[in-house]
């Protein structure tokens, strides 16, 4: 059987790998929520993208809430590699 394909019982269902680029930061975070919520990172990433997606959220609140130097805590990951 196809490693990319999973069967339901209504038939196949066909998947597609992607990855994506993130900072060390943003993957310590989703990591984190991940393992709280016990939802792996690719369900979770894309729940989230299909959400935005589905409730029209606009690109310009996209952006305001990706990793930036407003609000990137640049102490913290200083003492996670101590």
């Amino acid at each position: 059987m196809d490693k990319k394909k999973t069967r339901y019982m209504s038939g196949f269902i066909n998947y597609k790998t992607v990855s994506c680029r993130m900072t060390e930061y943003e993957d310590k975070i989703i990591s984190e929520y991940c393992r709280r919520n016990n939802i792996s990172k690719s369900l979770l990433l894309n729940s989230a993208a299909m959400y935005c997606i589905n409730n029209r959220i606009s690109v310009d609140e996209l952006l305001n809430n990706t990793v930036n130097e407003t609000n990137y805590d640049y102490k913290d990951m200083i003492g996670n590699d101590k």
